[in-house]
């Protein structure tokens, strides 16, 4: 586990004293991080796991116990009545935990593997995406907040499901990327809460490696592989009519991410590194195709 480690930080009990745990010290800026420590009368230690990792672990067991050891939480929503669903690791993988507005907790999930959700609005409901004991074979699960067991949204032996959009405007219903027309692509499904059918709504052409919807779930915008080993973002106003590109990007530019619609959907939020050395924020005018740089 330790070898696999790539950036850890260890709380100690002195806080003025940090230990950073790496696999690969050249991803840190290191001059940086040690001038910063000093100007705060801080303390820190870097430890390079790549350098001798077995004297490493033996010389300093009793950190590397702390560090696997450690604990930590993170905030995945929040519901109308402002409970948080959360996801704490205390039983060694990501659980679900229902966080109340006084403060009492209480856990939702025991599954075999690190798990993330999502409240469903007007309903004491969760959707759940984890895989069986961490084979990375997706399911699409329901929890129910009044202590049912977990239920398999997406049954399919074999099959990858990832969620796509679950939007407040449209309770009833969720997009869910499946493979299961062809193991190779993921199509885009439209999942009812009611009934708990699946309908295909979009095909994957064979080229699109991330899909896009807007908040009435349209899939509006897409991730496009082309054949040069570059990547194009396309979008279209309605699914009913063709795909545009948006912006397209060269090989060493590498893949873009959609970071979604605007509320009004007028507007489409990227990040890539086109035309920079660094990866960056745009926000593009979907009207007029011009991009403005947010970070």
């Amino acid at each position: 586990v330790v070898l696999l480690l790539e950036v850890g930080h260890v709380p100690l009990a002195d806080a003025n004293h940090h230990v950073v745990v790496s696999t690969d010290m050249a991803r840190l800026d290191q001059q940086a991080l040690l001038q910063g420590a000093s100007r705060h009368a801080h303390r820190i230690e870097l430890l390079n796991l790549a350098q001798d990792p077995l004297g490493q672990l033996h010389r300093h067991l009793g950190l590397f116990r702390q560090l696997l050891d450690t604990r930590s939480w993170v905030a995945l929503d929040v519901d109308t009545d402002g409970r948080v669903l959360a996801g704490h690791d205390d039983l060694g993988s990501l659980q679900l935990v229902e966080i109340d507005r006084d403060g009492t907790t209480t856990p939702l999930t025991r599954l075999p593997s690190k798990c993330r959700g999502r409240y469903v609005r007007g309903r004491r409901q969760v959707v759940v995406e984890h895989d069986q004991g961490g084979d990375e074979n997706f399911h699409v699960f329901s929890v129910g907040l009044d202590g049912g067991d977990a239920v398999d949204l997406t049954p399919f032996s074999g099959v990858l499901a990832s969620p796509i959009a679950l939007e407040d405007e449209r309770p009833d219903e969720m997009l869910v990327a499946l493979n299961e027309r062809d193991r190779r692509y993921f199509d885009v499904h439209r999942l009812s809460f009611l009934t708990g059918a699946l309908q295909l709504d979009t095909e994957n052409p064979g080229d699109v490696s991330e899909w896009a919807a807007d908040r009435e779930l349209r899939v509006r915008a897409a991730v496009r592989a082309r054949a040069d080993g570059g990547y194009s973002v396309i979008v279209r106003d309605t699914p009913q009519d063709a795909w545009r590109p948006l912006c397209e990007l060269a090989v060493e530019d590498g893949s873009p991410t959609i970071g979604g619609f605007t509320p009004d959907g007028g507007a489409l939020y990227v990040t890539h590194s086109g035309a920079a050395n660094a990866k960056r924020l745009l926000r593009y005018d979907l009207a007029t195709g011009s991009a403005t740089e947010i970070a």
